[in-house]
């Protein structure tokens, strides 16, 4: 009998232990990517390369993706920086245009529970909902027009001019294996910071 206490109490210090350590690195990841947005910001107001500003950061951030709605805050890297993978950071995809270019800011990332799952809350996304992409002195305004389900691996802009500049967000949907949840947001606006 006292056995078994002495072992429940043991698991019990040890559930705690773990849930106090899991808070406390997630506490400082988000401050770390705090310290990298704003280090981008910095580069970018003061013209400072941002590789001169994050020696101590893994990433060099190029711009910045910030949805109020679900709380998303998180800078992007280059398209050809080998991090620009879904394993480590929202995925600016190979056929993606920049938000200064015409044609689709295409991004992906994992939904889930996982510390990567960026796009955990993606499916909570509503129409008219807002997406800010900070880049190159400017603050691209996007309102969410569209979403639809499509199968994995296929991206497909509906009803959309080649000459549109837009950005497009698409995550595995929650609970299956085989579809995708895509958003699409045109830009409504743009403004220097």
């Amino acid at each position: 009998m006292k056995k078994s206490i002495v072992i429940s109490i043991i698991f019990l210090i040890l559930g705690i232990s773990i849930g106090i350590y899991n808070a406390v690195d997630k506490f400082y990841k988000q401050k770390e990517e705090e310290t990298k947005i704003i280090s981008f910001f910095n580069s970018e107001i003061n013209g400072i390369e941002p590789k001169e500003l994050n020696k101590k950061n893994k990433y060099n951030y190029i711009a910045v993706l910030e949805i109020p709605s679900i709380d998303l805050k998180k800078g992007l890297v280059s398209k050809t920086d080998i991090s620009n993978n879904v394993n480590e950071n929202i995925t600016i995809l190979p056929e993606s245009v920049m938000p200064d270019e015409e044609g689709y800011f295409i991004l992906a990332a994992h939904s889930g529970t996982a510390d990567i799952s960026y796009f955990k809350n993606l499916n909570k996304l509503s129409l008219n909902d807002y997406i800010y992409v900070y880049y190159k002195n400017t603050k691209y305004i996007y309102k969410v027009n569209n979403f639809y389900e499509e199968e994995k691996g296929i991206i497909t802009i509906n009803n959309n001019s080649d000459k549109d500049k837009a950005i497009v967000l698409t995550t595995c949907k929650p609970i299956t294996d085989d579809k995708q949840i895509t958003y699409v947001a045109h830009l409504e606006g743009k403004s220097s910071y």
